[in-house]
């Protein structure tokens, strides 16, 4: 398995996505960015990461880009929810010794060997999604629902109507896509491995549902080089894939991955990144698919670094939050890592502890979900 933070059908018969079904994934991927409101609105951005202080990180959200800062020193946050006037966030402390989330800045530690990256509030149920004791799960309540399948693993997960999508793989070393899908009031989980042939291993991150189709979004690797890719059709048990595109496919070390993925006006918006060749040395390009159309990058190519994680769509505007490497104000050779979103391609940077102190080493200062409304 490959820890990137940041097809035969089994079961009795195939499920498909019904009129009710589809309307509500669309209702749940709207949401999940707070929708759309009136032209006078102005939305408040959320976004959960972590910034650097020097020694280490520190977990932390910024709402409107004002910073608040997570209790648990050297931390990271991965996932953000906002709900019923609180906001959620789930992440780790103690150098990933710890995983934990919190509520509005109130620390509730989980227990167990594992990882937990995605967050979801349903009614007052809080839903987190991970992996424990080598089992794809999902934590509600109190209570772990582990896959109960060997060596599995989860990155993403949904909730559509009254089921829970969990989106990873399983194997060791290289792991092959997978979904799981359980009832949300009960019930056993249906594993769906994903098409993968011609390539070594694969992985599935986050799956979005519009007018009767599926999406959903990975990578896939051969030949010591990963691909952005996208799987779609109108059921868990028809998926075909295709690598999306990206400049200098043919080209040494060139890769890529996605990581989320939204709908809007019938076109998936995939945000990811993907490898691009600089003077024979290669650097990320943070990057928004529509479709399947070239990528829009999202930094300028005189900088060396940058990746997008994920993307939220509120009233026409696409908001991407990733990070960017750029030059220290005190000193414009050095460069440091600097959390940003982008907001219809124009970048926002997210106030930082210490930009100083901050350095490129700091792989864990980044911007990694984002919720808008």
């Amino acid at each position: 398995m490959i820890v990137n933070l940041h097809f035969y059908y089994e079961g009795m018969y195939m499920k498909r996505f019904t009129l009710a079904a589809v309307m509500c994934a669309i209702f749940v991927a709207l949401t999940a960015c707070g929708g759309g409101g009136s032209d006078d609105y102005t939305p408040s951005v959320y976004v959960a990461g972590a910034v650097s202080t020097g020694t280490g990180s520190n977990a932390c959200y910024w709402k409107d880009g004002l910073r608040v800062d997570l209790p648990g020193a050297n931390g990271i946050a991965y996932g953000i929810a906002v709900a019923n006037g609180h906001v959620y966030v789930v992440g780790q402390y103690s150098n990933s010794d710890t995983w934990c989330y919190w509520i509005d800045g109130v620390r509730y530690d989980l227990t167990g060997n594992g990882y937990f990256s995605k967050i979801k509030v349903v009614g007052s149920a809080v839903y987190i999604s991970g992996t424990k004791d080598n089992n794809a799960c999902v934590w509600t309540n109190g209570i772990y629902y582990p896959v109960n399948y060997n060596n599995s693993y989860t990155y993403g997960m949904e909730i559509i109507e009254d089921t829970i999508y969990l989106l990873g793989g399983i194997g060791e070393g290289g792991g092959h896509a997978a979904i799981w899908t359980k009832p949300v009031n009960g019930g056993a989980w249906t594993k769906y491995d994903l098409p993968d042939t011609g390539y070594e291993y694969s992985d599935a991150y986050a799956l979005a549902a519009y007018d009767d189709m599926i999406y959903i979004v990975g990578y896939l690797y051969k030949d010591s080089q990963s691909y952005p890719a996208l799987w779609k059709g109108n059921s868990l048990g028809s998926l075909t894939v295709a690598e999306l595109p990206t400049p200098n496919k043919d080209a040494s070390d060139i890769y890529g991955y996605t990581y989320a993925i939204k709908i809007y006006n019938g076109q998936p918006y995939i945000a990811g990144h993907y490898n691009i060749i600089n003077n024979s040395v290669g650097y990320h390009r943070a990057a928004l698919w529509i479709g399947n159309n070239d990528p829009t990058l999202y930094a300028p190519e005189d900088q060396d670094d940058s990746m997008a994680f994920d993307v939220c769509i509120y009233n026409g505007n696409v908001y991407v939050a990733g990070k960017i490497r750029k030059p220290k104000s005190n000193d414009p050779n050095t460069q440091y890592l600097q959390p940003c979103y982008w907001k219809d391609g124009v970048r926002v940077d997210l106030s930082v502890l210490d930009e100083v102190g901050n350095s490129i080493t700091d792989v864990s200062v980044s911007a990694n979900a984002i919720v808008v409304q």
